[in-house]
């Protein structure tokens, strides 16, 4: 039987403890989701790197490289990064749940909904950026308001714009707990993926491409502590049909009765 305690209410510490966890339980299987997605754009990086050490990075023929690659395969990117990103949480989710991820499927399953993310996406993103030009607070606000807008997309199946207000609606009353878990989750990417790929990247081209492998390997982290933090804000706010559907997945086939609707 799996561990279900992932579905009970728990502190930031035991989140990050779990997500750690799960991290290291599905490192391969995460890392190949995250490289696959990412591919597009780290070949951009890679490119332009090579380009750059070619021809020189202030030269007008670097430009003009750079330029077309960007051109090129900025969509391919966009469309990896956001299928990534589904797959990741949909990954975490059937671990979640004790099913077998399944690298294609998951990455398929992130296709399928890039149109609604990206527009919830686009709309955050335009908030958060509009709330930090007026004033820092109201930038703030946004951001912790649409924290979840990436597992509610994926996993709720919500259209873009009640996106929005599922994901302020899941931290209503939590709102410092979830800034204070923004704060964390970004001075935990800045310690594992900027200090690290800051120094390797001094080494020209090879620096920058060994970087972009590590970030690959640490980036899924961050989508599983996500993904926990949605089920942690679920199961404070709807935590009796959470546990119900969880008990029920865990359970052996002799315990097993009707379906719990949730």
């Amino acid at each position: 039987m799996q561990n279900n305690t992932y579905f009970e209410p728990m502190g930031i510490g035991e989140i990050l403890d779990a997500g750690i966890e799960l991290f290291k339980k599905n490192f391969k299987k995460l890392y190949l989701i995250t490289l696959l997605g990412y591919l597009p754009f780290a070949a951009i990086i890679i490119i332009a790197a090579v380009a750059a050490a070619a021809v020189g990075a202030d030269e007008s023929g670097f430009m003009v490289i750079f330029g077309l690659i960007v051109l090129i395969l900025f969509i391919p990117a966009v469309i990896g990064i956001i299928a990534m990103k589904g797959a990741l949480i949909k990954a975490c989710d059937d671990s979640l749940f004790g099913r077998e991820i399944a690298v294609k499927e998951s990455l398929r399953f992130g296709l399928k909904r890039f149109f609604p993310y990206f527009v919830a996406a686009l709309l955050s993103w335009l908030a958060i950026a509009f709330g930090y030009l007026l004033l820092i607070v109201p930038g703030i606000l946004f951001q912790t308001w649409f924290f979840l807008i990436s597992p509610v997309t994926f996993l709720e199946g919500t259209g873009y714009v009640s996106a929005l207000g599922r994901s302020r609606e899941l931290v209503r009353g939590y709102f410092w707990r979830t800034f204070g878990f923004v704060v964390v989750m970004g001075l935990l990417g800045f310690a594992m993926i900027g200090a690290i790929s800051q120094v390797i990247s001094m080494i020209p081209v090879v620096g920058q491409i060994a970087g972009i492998f590590i970030q690959i390997a640490v980036m899924p982290l961050q989508a599983v502590v996500t993904t926990l933090y949605y089920y942690n804000q679920k199961a404070i706010m709807e935590g009796h049909d959470l546990k119900l559907r969880a008990d029920y997945l865990y359970s052996g086939p002799e315990e097993k009765g009707d379906v719990p609707v949730v």
